[in-house]
Order: C-alpha cells, then structure tokens, then sequence
C-alpha cells in the first residue's frame, strides 16, 4: 500500500509549502525515503526521534507539536 502511495505521488508537487514530519525509527516509512521525498517535493522535513506513530501519539507529541508550531510560526507574515 505505502509503495503504490509513493508511485501516485512521485510527480505531484505541492503548490504551497508543504511539511514533511518522519520518525527516525520507522521501518514502514524509513527516514531515508522521507528525505528524498521532501527533496523531490520541496517540502521541508522534521525529523523526530521514535517509531511509526511514536513521535505523534506517543512520548514526543510535545517535541513534533513545538516543532510544528515553529514551522507555522515562519510562515506567518511579519
């Protein structure tokens, strides 16, 4: 499933910028893969210590929110 996702995908460019969170520990989702992805699609990357979901639902919810909130924060006008 992940890897027909990924071919539907491959040529689509977000318009806007886009956000790009990864789990270092993801063996579904492998840091390696969102990096190139983020490149291919100029999206910008956080890259989270933790498993598949860990870094979102699990200990470092805190840590991925207060980085999102910091990405956010750049995109707002001055």
């Amino acid at each position: 499933l992940l890897r027909e996702a990924r071919v539907r995908v491959a040529g689509m460019v977000p318009a806007a910028r886009c956000l790009l969170i990864a789990s270092s520990e993801d063996v579904d989702a492998p840091v390696v893969l969102a990096r190139r992805w983020a490149a291919d699609q100029r999206a910008e990357l956080i890259e989270l210590q933790g498993s598949h979901l860990g870094p979102l639902l699990g200990r470092g919810w805190l840590e991925a929110a207060e980085a999102t909130r910091h990405w956010l924060h750049l995109l707002a006008p001055a």
